[in-house]
């Protein structure tokens, strides 16, 4: 009874009927049909509307005071996020200066390392070319056979790691590989004939091709 009649009340009078019965008969009251109750009424009595406007203006004012809150909380979790990404940055930061001062060490000692090896390479290979030098003058000055002098200069490029590709006078098959023809283009396999050696050199854990040896047809 106290439901169909809340449906159909229209003043202020009935309205503050239902509302004054005791708690038990309004205790189980679906809230909508208060709320439904209060807008049929407001709209004849302009009190009742005021009050219906201003508790949606209360409503209102709670709806964004606890949005500003969720947005003051949301703001505060953002800094504590920003001040550990400034934090990592820095981190990174310095971590990115002291990889860079350690690469430029690295370099540094590198090419001071690149720069002696250079250095040492050239004083070894002047030194060989004294030596030869010093060789030629000595068996010039002693007028010593062909043959010796070809054996002292073999001696010398052999301490330079050096080996002979071929033997001046001696007949080969040919291979372009290590043959270099003074004219025409013999066909691989061809005899010919070594007119001046030529080199291979082995460095630690290599071997390099310094000269081809210069052949001609047999």
């Amino acid at each position: 009874m106290v439901v169909k009649a809340l449906l159909r009340v229209s003043s202020r009078t009935r309205l503050a009927f239902l509302l004054g019965l005791p708690r038990e008969f309004v205790a189980d009251l679906p809230a909508e049909a208060f709320v439904a109750a209060f807008g049929r009424v407001a709209a004849a009595d302009a009190t009742v509307a005021e009050w219906l406007a201003a508790l949606a203006r209360d409503g209102r004012v709670d709806a964004m005071q606890r949005e500003v809150d969720r947005l003051r909380t949301e703001l505060s979790a953002a800094e504590v996020r920003a001040e550990a990404a400034e934090r990592r940055v820095a981190e990174l930061a310095d971590h990115c200066d002291q990889l860079e001062e350690a690469l430029r060490v690295e370099y540094a000692e590198a090419t001071s390392v690149r720069a002696a090896q250079d250095r040492q390479l050239q004083i070894d290979t002047i030194r060989a070319l004294a030596d030869l030098a010093a060789e030629m003058e000595e068996i010039a000055a002693n007028h010593l056979e062909p043959e010796l002098l070809v054996e002292r200069v073999r001696a010398l490029v052999a301490a330079q790691a050096l080996e002979p590709v071929g033997l001046a006078g001696a007949k080969v098959s040919f291979d372009p590989a290590q043959h270099d023809p003074i004219v025409g283009g013999p066909l691989a396999g061809a005899e010919v004939m070594v007119i001046r050696p030529g080199y291979r050199w082995h460095p630690t854990g290599g071997e390099i091709l310094i000269h081809k040896a210069l052949v001609s047809q047999a």
